[in-house]
C-alpha cells in the first residue's frame, strides 16, 4: 500500500467515526449486517468503492469550477 492509499484509508475511516451515535435505520442496519456475515470481504470493497467515488467527484468538482471560472 502506498502512503497515498494509507491517508485516504485513514481520513475515510476518520469520517465515519465522526458519525458515530447518529441514528441508524434498524432495518437497513439488521440487513447490513447480515450482508457483512456472509461477505466478509464487504468491507474492504465498500472501502475502495468509497475511495473511487470521493476521487470521482472531486475530479468533477475540479471540472466544474474551471468551467464556471471560464
Amino acid at each position: 500500500m502506498e502512503p497515498q492509499e494509507r491517508d485516504l484509508i485513514t481520513t475515510l475511516l476518520t469520517r465515519l467515526q465522526s458519525t458515530s451515535g447518529q441514528p441508524k435505520d434498524a432495518e437497513a442496519d439488521a440487513m447490513i449486517r447480515q450482508a457483512m456475515t456472509q461477505m466478509p470481504d464487504a468491507s474492504y470493497y465498500l472501502v475502495q468503492t468509497v475511495l473511487i467515488q470521493d476521487l470521482s467527484l472531486h475530479n468533477a468538482q475540479n471540472r466544474i469550477a474551471e468551467l464556471e471560472k471560464q
